[in-house]
């Protein structure tokens, strides 16, 4: 969707989620007409394009005036009709997406998820809060991409819970949410369980803050890898005690807030990946660009065994 006018000008980008009635919403809100076939389901979870405005700061500037003329462009368009088509290529290539970012919108959301163990029961859980907007969360059972993915819609100040049946202990969750928030969890439930959670560094408005929690009994090795950010995040590897929270800084600014990591220990791999909302505008993904990607970087765990 493409939003023109004097009060979103400059190539901004508003990646909170909208529908169909988003229009009607914002007609509700900026005129007062009321929309009331629009279910509390829908208001909770689409925006009202309101976000996509900047009603303080106006650009009245001539626009269309400023535009290039383009009647070369539409002559050569036109003389392409005389020419034959060009063969398609015997091996098509993905589209490219040209790299480069854009100014972005602030956005309301605040998820947050915790994976736990239940080796008696053979299963995992995971626990998705949200301090913001609400959120739908997608979560796939990588073991089983033939079922029907799992929705999630948490509210402000919600805590929902899900659990999934383990293969002989093994798990592979894929999980994903508004503006890129995705979290990966593969392990096998003999392995110790981490906490991990990304959030603004609280002592440094530039800065991220990798908060590591160990509710085991024994200490856990743990190397913490940068995913698509490699010369702007940390790589390192970490010992965490039993019973103990372990942070890790790093600078934010050559990348937005915008983050990807992968946290191995043995046995098992998460990882966090997204960008952190301060309130404040921010900047696109800076890591979105180039050839489309067909497959996840990290391959699917097919071929897996029955349920335990």
């Amino acid at each position: 969707m493409y939003v023109i006018s004097p009060w979103s000008r400059g190539g901004w980008v508003d990646s909170q989620v909208y529908d169909h009635t988003s229009v009607l919403r914002l007609l509700e809100r900026r005129f007062g007409v009321p929309a009331p076939e629009i279910t509390p389901w829908r208001r909770a979870v689409c925006g009202d394009l309101s976000n996509a405005f900047d009603f303080c700061n106006s650009d009245a500037r001539p626009f269309a005036a400023a535009l290039p003329d383009i009647s070369a462009a539409a002559a050569r368009a036109a003389a392409l009709r005389e020419h034959a088509l060009p063969p398609l290529p015997a091996t098509l290539q993905p589209p490219e997406q040209p790299f480069g970012v854009r100014r972005s919108r602030a956005l309301p959301y605040r998820p947050s998820v915790a994976l736990a163990h239940l080796p008696k029961r053979g299963k995992v859980t995971l626990r998705m809060t949200n301090a913001g907007a609400a959120v739908v969360l997608h979560v796939y059972d990588r073991f089983d991409l033939a079922a029907i993915p799992r929705r999630y819609t948490v509210g402000n100040g919600a805590a929902v819970e899900g659990t999934w049946t383990t293969y002989d202990g093994r798990y592979d969750l894929w999980l994903i949410g508004p503006n890129g928030f995705h979290r990966h969890y593969r392990g096998d439930l003999d392995a110790a369980p981490l906490l991990a959670e990304i959030a603004q560094d609280p002592d440094d408005a530039q800065a991220l803050c990798l908060t590591l929690r160990n509710p085991g009994k024994r200490p856990l090795h743990l190397a913490l890898e940068p995913g698509a950010y490699t010369q702007a995040q940390p790589c390192q590897h970490l010992t965490v005690a039993a019973g103990v929270e372990h942070r890790v800084r790093w600078s934010a600014t050559s990348t937005g807030g915008w983050h990807d990591l992968w946290l191995v220990q043995d046995g098992a791999r998460q990882r966090p990946a997204g960008r952190v909302e301060t309130g404040k505008p921010g900047i696109s993904d800076p890591a979105l660009g180039g050839p489309a990607r067909l497959y996840p970087d990290d391959p699917p765990a097919s071929d897996g065994p029955g349920p335990a």
